[in-house]
């Protein structure tokens, strides 16, 4: 998994080959990818998004998980950025709900 922390002025320190790492095993395992039913909230600080990641496995299986994206702006920019996804919320698409 990606390791990032927070350091002074807003600014992130990745661990940017963890996170390479884990983007290519992500790739790897759902080669396709999709983001559907995107819904974006505004708040104080900037804006919640849902989303539904739909996706199909090395073996042919369609799945799809409810995302949550909680983003807080600084100006133009993303301060800070948390996504939430339930792993064991995971469920089945066939081909017709796609």
């Amino acid at each position: 998994p990606c390791e990032c922390r927070f350091v002074q002025a807003g600014r992130i320190a990745h661990d940017r080959a963890g996170a390479a790492a884990a983007w290519s095993e992500f790739v790897a395992s759902f080669p396709e990818r999709a983001f559907t039913d995107i819904r974006r909230q505004p708040t104080s600080q900037g804006y919640v998004q849902q989303h539904v990641m739909t996706t199909r496995t090395r073996d042919g299986r369609r799945m799809a998980w409810e995302v949550c994206v909680v983003v807080v702006m600084a100006g133009e920019r993303i301060r800070r950025l948390d996504e939430y996804l339930d792993r064991a919320g995971s469920f089945a698409l066939s081909e017709a709900e796609l």
